[in-house]
């Protein structure tokens, strides 16, 4: 059997070995490579690489030519499974913490497009990673809904939790709500219309769906909206 100390020694040893890649050299030249698939599998390495911490978070914002910067233009790249793995890495590049999120704002126009279902070469999985990263792009702290709110982040993600969307992408998008909504500026805009609307509809319906985990996100949104915004000691009081 091997004990805790061997899985970290294991970690350690992995983190060395990247290191020495000097992945942060390489991978911009891969993530642009003409080849898409080259493109997708550079993209899916380094949302793996970024599945369990951010040990590698400072990597991809290094340098003059960082490679987060290059997995933010495939977002929006004309191959599906680019796309797809972009959003994949982007929503692990946003999960652990909020080191990178100085470098993200660029990333929520082509996460927003990602859910739109007039994209008939996106399918559901790529949807259901782009809902993912926005809402982590608000898990570790209110500095991009701005950025989220001015580019259509709610509006988007309220349209893929509406009745007969998709189930995978209308599941996470309702948890993103509920994420997003932890902070004033994006309750501010839920509280406006188009979008007071949309949201009284989608929970309307949500609420008493078949489907367990749509109602338990439901559940989950509603109590956030009751609950004071996370960062309601940080504004300013008149």
């Amino acid at each position: 059997a091997r004990c805790a100390g061997d899985h970290r020694d294991d970690a350690a040893d992995v983190a060395a070995a990247l290191d020495r890649a000097a992945l942060d050299r390489y991978l911009p030249a891969l993530l642009r490579r003409d080849d898409p698939t080259v493109r997708a599998k550079a993209c899916n390495l380094v949302g793996n690489l970024c599945r369990h911490s951010d040990a590698f978070y400072a990597a991809l914002a290094a340098g003059d030519d960082p490679p987060l910067a290059c997995v933010v233009a495939c977002a929006a790249d004309p191959d599906p499974a680019a796309r797809k793995f972009a959003c994949f890495a982007l929503g692990n590049a946003s999960f652990h913490s909020a080191a990178l999120y100085p470098f993200l704002a660029p990333a929520v126009p082509p996460l927003v497009a990602a859910l739109d279902n007039s994209r008939p070469d996106d399918d559901d999985k790529t949807r259901a990673n782009a809902a993912g990263a926005l809402g982590n792009l608000a898990r570790n702290g209110p500095d991009l809904c701005p950025d989220l709110v001015a580019r259509g982040a709610p509006l988007a993600l309220l349209g893929a939790a509406a009745p007969g969307k998709p189930d995978a992408p209308r599941r996470i998008a309702l948890f993103s709500l509920g994420t997003l909504a932890a902070w004033t500026h994006v309750r501010n805009a839920l509280d406006r219309p188009p979008l007071a609307h949309l949201l009284h509809t989608t929970l309307h319906h949500a609420a008493d769906d078949p489907d367990p985990t749509v109602a338990r996100y439901a559940a989950r949104l509603r109590s956030k909206l009751h609950a004071p915004p996370a960062d309601a000691d940080a504004q300013p009081h008149h």
